[in-house]
């Protein structure tokens, strides 16, 4: 039986193997290109945030709970917006949204961090 010792890495691989798996899922094999105008800022949240941040995975700030998100909303809607653009820690560059324009992601920070109040 194997035990990581390391916890970092243990939660490091768990994300590398969930992204795995949504790459290969069926409802993923639709092209990247296609941008629905009219889905909402909640659908994507659902879509392509809610797996990590309803459950607090691999360290990310928790949809609604304020004690999660500490100091990072002090940042402000411009560096989270660049960060979730571009990646942090165990977020990959666009979160799971890569057909989101800049807009809807700085729209779906902003719906983040409006669950807070």
């Amino acid at each position: 039986m194997v035990i990581f010792q390391d916890y970092k890495l243990f939660k490091f691989l768990g994300l590398i193997t969930f992204l795995l798996f949504v790459s290969c899922s069926e409802e993923n094999k639709s092209p990247v290109s296609t941008i629905s105008e009219s889905r909402t800022t909640e659908e994507i949240y659902t879509q392509a945030c809610a797996f990590c941040h309803d459950r607090g995975m691999a360290g990310a700030p928790i949809f609604a709970n304020t004690y999660s998100w500490g100091q990072r909303v002090d940042k402000g809607i411009d560096t989270l917006t660049y960060n979730v653009k571009y990646g942090l820690n165990a977020m990959p560059a666009m979160g799971l949204c890569a057909d989101c324009t800049d807009e809807e992601l700085k729209a779906v920070v902003q719906y983040m961090l409006d669950s807070l109040d």
